[in-house]
């Protein structure tokens, strides 16, 4: 884009700087000595043509202070200058933004896979300090993890101290373990473990908050078509009663 623009303000500049240089050369005496200074001062040579035309685009100095002394030229240089400030406002600096606005996705998306990547690495440290942790708990090193070991890791300061460092705060070990065996076996394998502690890490998201909703209204139906049920049937019984003694009556 950079590279685009240089070359239309070259095009431009060559143009004006032609018509500007012959005028004054050919007809010294068709316009008055303010006018050839003024036009002199900015459109000749090339290079103060490209000046005038970068602060015309960058607001350096107003274009029709630049373009008023063109029309003593002729009327096709004035032009230029006009389709110069439409096409640079309205094509050029919006190519221009418009690359700055996708080096700035780039770099959003660069930034996304930085920060999926870290969670991802510090997601596996965290497994990894569980696993330490398990072996750590599990003293007889059977694979399983039962109550009375639990009650050992939170009695022990040093393990207890490195449970919370790892984002557990409990000092509860029979909901602990009731939390993380799964199977309800009696006995936490390392799978059940490292699951487990991963769900109770931290506080409770909206996410879990929703799911505990979700739970109680499913018990809740049910529970509501049981008594219906169990309703229904007990009325249905009571007028079959009521029914038998009238017919005997």
């Amino acid at each position: 884009a950079t590279m685009m623009l240089v070359v239309v303000m070259y095009m431009f500049g060559i143009a004006i700087t032609y018509r500007t240089s012959r005028m004054l050369r050919d007809s010294p005496d068709s316009v008055d000595d303010d006018v050839k200074r003024q036009l002199a001062s900015w459109w000749c040579p090339l290079s103060r043509s490209l000046y005038t035309l970068l602060l015309t685009m960058l607001g350096g100095v107003s274009w029709h202070e630049v373009c008023d002394p063109l029309f003593e030229v002729d009327y096709i240089a004035p032009a230029l200058i006009m389709f110069f400030v439409l096409f640079v406002m309205l094509a050029v600096l919006n190519i221009i933004t418009g690359v700055f606005v996708d080096h700035a996705f780039q770099a959003a998306e660069m930034q996304r896979d930085y920060i999926v990547e870290r969670e991802l690495r510090v997601k596996e440290q965290f497994i990894t300090q569980l696993s330490k942790f398990f072996c750590a708990v599990d003293e007889d090193g059977d694979g399983f993890v039962s109550l009375e070991e639990i009650n050992g890791m939170l009695e022990d300061e040093y393990l207890s101290a490195y449970f919370r460092v790892l984002g557990f705060d409990t000092a509860d070990a029979s909901r602990l373990f009731e939390l993380l065996d799964d199977d309800k076996s009696g006995r936490v394998n390392i799978k059940e473990f490292l699951e487990g502690c991963t769900r109770l890490k931290g506080e409770a998201r909206s996410i879990d908050v929703h799911a505990v909703l979700m739970e109680c209204r499913r018990v809740a139906n049910k529970v509501d078509a049981v008594h219906k049920a169990f309703s229904g049937r007990g009325t249905s019984g009571v007028s079959s009663r009521y029914s038998a003694r009238a017919e005997a009556e």
